[in-house]
């Protein structure tokens, strides 16, 4: 009997290996491609919260964490660096962490970290998400998802859903009972709660985030998202089906055809086809970000500006820009040309105006042929006296 005994022992440790190098390997099968938070940084930012996020991570710091629990050393590392780290429910908080950083950028550190836990790492706005593998791979897809829903929404539904609000709870707060009440406040009908098991969260606080987004943020750790219902009237709380895809179209040109074989080795899993004059990819939001950046490959495209004098009216500008949000491009143009641009409505509207996607390639033009090639694409007009530029929606 003995024997037995010790093959059961040998056949066990054999089995810890075989898990160990599995998740060694997928490791090693996933170091070769960007990772999330790298895509973040190197591409043209959806929001103004995804470029503070961006700026956030490049920070550098150090840390000497031996034998702490992961909650403790996370929460002081985001209070130092007025970071929001969020937690998977799944996670345990209270295991021991050894983890030493030198100067090292905050964005590699939370990587190394996820990589230490075995987890993975995305963003929701200015949220750090460590959670489930599977989860962070498909947490940027779902709010994508979950965004464009909202196109079925009915009146000021869409609107409301996007307004940016900060919110905390205190402790043992119970997330159903949170969600209902977000959308009972913002009187909007949540269908599906009675998927929510039952738990209770310790207190948090939230920066400003639209409703739509802190919902998927809250669903996730439950294996379930939400969307609009068809009808537009309510938003439904749905199990999560993997894997979770975002499908797009982008303008192609046939001279980017070299690009598009290195893309498709950097994104191996996405499906990308091409039809005349258009790209179409279907896989993860990343995916799409990294898209953008390659073809793009200066993000918003270089503005160059060719001053015959110091005057104005002299001055003359080139830009190229490819697959971009408008948002992101005019943003450039207040940094790089010192403009005062104001955008007319309300946030939620200047949301909607700010991610539309746009293309342009102008050359020697004056400022104002500048901001209506960029803005024009967008469906977008605007008004200009000197360096102030008031934008609002076409009529």
């Amino acid at each position: 009997m003995l024997w037995r005994s010790a093959l059961v022992r040998c056949l066990s440790v054999l089995s810890a290996v075989l898990s160990i190098a599995t998740v060694c390997l997928a490791q090693r099968e996933l170091a070769g491609q960007p990772t999330a938070l790298n895509i973040l940084a190197n591409s043209a930012h959806e929001s103004a919260a995804e470029q503070r996020l961006a700026a956030q991570l490049e920070r550098r710091v150090t840390v000497h964490w031996q034998h702490q629990q992961l909650v403790v050393a996370v929460d002081r590392l985001a209070r130092h660096q007025g970071l929001t780290i969020w937690l998977d429910r799944r996670i345990d908080p209270q295991q021991l962490i050894q983890l030493e950083a030198t100067d090292e950028p905050l964005g590699q550190l939370l990587e190394r970290l996820a990589d230490q836990l075995q987890v993975g790492v995305s963003w929701v706005g200015e949220v750090i998400y460590l959670g489930p593998a599977d989860a962070a791979n498909a947490l940027a897809s779902l709010v994508q998802r979950a965004r464009e829903s909202l196109s079925r929404a009915e009146g000021i539904v869409g609107p409301s859903m996007l307004q940016s609000e900060s919110s905390d709870w205190p402790r043992l707060t119970r997330p159903r009972e949170l969600l209902s009440g977000l959308f009972q406040d913002a009187r909007v009908p949540l269908v599906g709660t009675e998927q929510i098991p039952h738990d209770l969260w310790s207190e948090r606080e939230l920066p400003p985030l639209a409703l739509i987004d802190r919902a998927v943020l809250v669903l996730v750790g439950f294996d379930l998202t939400c969307e609009m219902a068809p009808g537009g009237r309510a938003c439904q709380i749905l199990p999560i089906e993997h894997p979770v895809q975002v499908v797009r179209s982008y303008p192609f040109l046939r001279k980017q055809v070299n690009s598009l074989r290195s893309i498709r080795r950097e994104i191996p899993h996405a499906r990308l086809e091409v039809k005349g004059d258009r790209l179409t990819l279907t896989g993860r939001w990343e995916e799409h970000l990294l898209l953008r950046q390659r073809l793009s490959p200066n993000k918003l495209g270089k503005l160059s500006t060719d001053r015959g004098s110091t005057t104005e009216a002299q001055s003359v500008y080139s830009l190229r820009v490819e697959n971009q949000p408008v948002g992101g491009v005019v943003d450039q143009l207040v940094r790089q040309l010192g403009l005062e641009v104001i955008w007319q409505g309300d946030a939620d509207h200047e949301k909607l105006a700010r991610e539309a996607l746009i293309s342009c390639d102008v050359e020697n033009t004056d400022l104002d042929g500048l901001l209506q090639s960029v803005l024009a694409p967008a469906k977008l007009q605007f008004s200009r006296q000197g360096r102030r530029v008031e934008i609002e929606r076409a009529r």
